[in-house]
């Protein structure tokens, strides 16, 4: 990698006891251009696994509008994407075992999205995709993993 060039990579933290955060991180040497940034979440059994080709088409009426951002990212910057934070589904009285399914590793919450960014010197533009699966230990200590189908996960150029 060309690390004069502009290459943002995706990390995710715990937010609360059940959100995640999602940052991208500037680990080249030149200054990026977001423009558009979209986190999501899915609760599925611990079994399952999300689909393999991602519907980002449904996940707005007008996404390109909704999720356009325009935000600087200097070399070395750490900048949040986005965050989902489902404690609401949680903490919900409607919705009494899914805390227990949670905390017992019957379900996991997957978190995934995509940003966009311009490369300032060469004005290329790329779209970098996530995918995060959180599960808790029994002690309820969460674990976030990397992973998910392939189409979620990928980084490549926009034309």
């Amino acid at each position: 990698m060309n690390t004069e060039r502009v290459r943002l990579l995706d990390t995710a933290e715990m937010l609360g006891d059940f959100g995640v955060e999602v940052f991208a991180t500037n680990c080249g040497r030149s200054p990026a251009h977001m423009t558009y940034a979209f986190v999501s979440g899915e609760w599925l059994d611990s079994g399952k696994s999300l689909p393999k080709q991602a519907d980002w088409s449904d996940m707005s009426d007008d996404p390109e509008a909704d999720y356009k951002t325009s935000r600087w990212v200097l070399p070395d910057q750490k900048v949040s994407v986005g965050w989902e934070d489902p404690s609401h589904l949680i903490n919900d009285k409607n919705s009494p075992d899914l805390k227990a399914r949670v905390l017992e590793g019957k379900t996991v919450l997957w978190v995934f999205g995509r940003f966009r960014y311009e490369d300032t010197i060469s004005g290329d533009h790329y779209e970098s995709r996530f995918c995060y699966r959180i599960s808790f230990f029994l002690s309820g200590k969460p674990m976030i993993l990397g992973g998910g189908p392939p189409e979620y996960t990928n980084v490549f150029k926009v034309i």
